[in-house]
């Protein structure tokens, strides 16, 4: 599968977009601590994950603040954004918040 960064990009855009004009300016994850599950065991579907990794949200989010400070981006910033992302969709969900 090939992924554009451009139509990627609009997408992304195109949903903060709505998150906002939803009146969703600000969100509050009343959450923090969530199962990391290491790359190669997401990919096998063959058998359960090995979780022994706990990630945090407000880590990744004090981590992900730094961005706007520096000129360089890791592909660890793409997964604290990636869980970010997903708490806030179920939050969004759980509370029945359409956007």
């Amino acid at each position: 599968m090939n992924i554009s960064s451009k139509d990627l990009q609009k997408i992304y855009k195109d949903i903060i977009q709505k998150l906002i004009l939803s009146g969703q300016e600000e969100i509050f994850l009343n959450t923090d601590y969530y199962w990391v599950i290491p790359d190669n065991e997401r990919e096998y579907t063959q058998k359960e994950p090995v979780i022994n990794n706990i990630g945090s949200l407000e880590d990744d989010w004090l981590e992900l603040q730094k961005i706007l400070k520096r000129d360089f981006t890791t592909a660890l910033d793409l997964e604290r954004f990636a869980h970010l992302l997903l708490a806030i969709a179920a939050k969004l969900k759980k509370e029945k918040i359409k956007i």
